[in-house]
């Protein structure tokens, strides 16, 4: 049994599924970072600055937010190097 279905109806539904899937990315995007910006792993970053309060011991404000200026130890590059 085949449905009697125009083809500006198929394609306005198609487009329409389209805009649905990406305004759901969007909002799944958003709703993950926080500004882009994470000061530890999971926790979303402080805002700091003018009008703002001031970090927390151990941070320092760096582009509007707390942003921890220990650096990591890094493992040893394991690629030859050579001058």
């Amino acid at each position: 049994m085949f449905f009697n279905i125009s083809s500006n109806t198929v394609c306005i539904f198609i487009i329409g599924f389209g805009v649905l899937i990406a305004s759901l990315l969007g909002i799944f995007e958003r709703l993950h970072m926080a500004e882009g910006f994470e000061n530890v792993r999971g926790m979303p970053a402080i805002r700091c600055g003018v009008d703002l309060p001031t970090c927390a011991a151990g941070t320092q404000c760096m582009n509007g937010f707390c942003v921890n200026y220990a650096k990591p130890n890094l493992t040893p590059n394991e690629l030859p190097v050579y001058p």
